[in-house]
C-alpha cells in the first residue's frame, strides 16, 4: 500500500492512473478515479473525486464529491462540485 493509504484494512478505491502527491493523505472512505491529481499536503476525506479532478496543494475535502474534470482548492464539508 501507499504512504498515503494510513488504514490498509479500510476500503480505498485509488485508480493506477491517478496522481496522487507523496504527502497528501486519503482518509476515510475515498474512490479515486483515473487521471485525477490530488497536490502535496491534500487531506482527501470519505469523498469521490471523478476522473481528471484536480486537488490543489494543502486543500482538505471531508465528505465532498468532485465531478468530471473539476478542480477544488480550500477546506470543503459536505459539497458538490
Amino acid at each position: 500500500y501507499p504512504d498515503y493509504l494510513p488504514d490498509k484494512s479500510w476500503p480505498i478505491m485509488v485508480s493506477l492512473e491517478a496522481r496522487i502527491a507523496t504527502t497528501a493523505r486519503m482518509e476515510g472512505f475515498s474512490a479515486i478515479g483515473p487521471g485525477v491529481e490530488v497536490g502535496e499536503g491534500a487531506i482527501i476525506r470519505d469523498s469521490i473525486l471523478w476522473e481528471g479532478a484536480k486537488i490543489a496543494s494543502r486543500s482538505r475535502l471531508n465528505a465532498c464529491i468532485v465531478r468530471d474534470g473539476r478542480s477544488v482548492e480550500g477546506d470543503w464539508t459536505d459539497a458538490d462540485f
